[in-house]
């Protein structure tokens, strides 16, 4: 699972399917968006048809973004952490979803890749509140 951070404060699965499609990709490169209240309910999650259609993503670019893409689930956190922190309901949806996966397709913690994980340097993922996510997924009992 690799969670990535819109860099955005608005938006939703339509405008990043929209965003992507302009940069010449096949469309939502993630397999799920969660809402932030800038452009639908917050916390509500978009199930993309990547996820629909088991397609790989192209959620990921840089080293390792072949391997990724081809092999993990990608999942947009609508907004820019560098302004403002993802919404409560944004991080419970986000721990909910992380933790289903886990559990139905056997995802082990290692296995959960969050925006600072992936040395994207000093843009909006170098803010993503990390240590709160894997506090409450390490809270979770299976």
């Amino acid at each position: 699972i690799v969670i990535h951070d819109s860099g955005s404060l608005v938006g939703s699965a339509r405008t990043i399917d929209q965003a992507h499609r302009r940069l010449g990709r096949d469309g939502l490169g993630y397999h799920f968006v969660i809402n932030n209240a800038s452009g639908g309910k917050d916390g509500r999650i978009e199930r993309g048809p990547r996820w629909r259609g088991q397609i790989r993503g192209a959620h990921s670019v840089g080293n390792g973004a072949r391997w990724l893409n081809e092999h993990a689930i990608g999942i947009c956190v609508i907004g820019d952490s560098r302004r403002r922190p993802p919404t409560t309901a944004q991080m419970q949806r986000l721990v909910d979803l992380i933790q289903k996966m886990q559990a139905r397709l056997g995802i082990s913690a290692d296995q959960v890749f969050l925006p600072t994980d992936l040395g994207v340097g000093e843009d909006s993922a170098s803010h993503f509140p990390a240590e709160k996510v894997r506090g409450l997924l390490l809270s979770y009992r299976h």
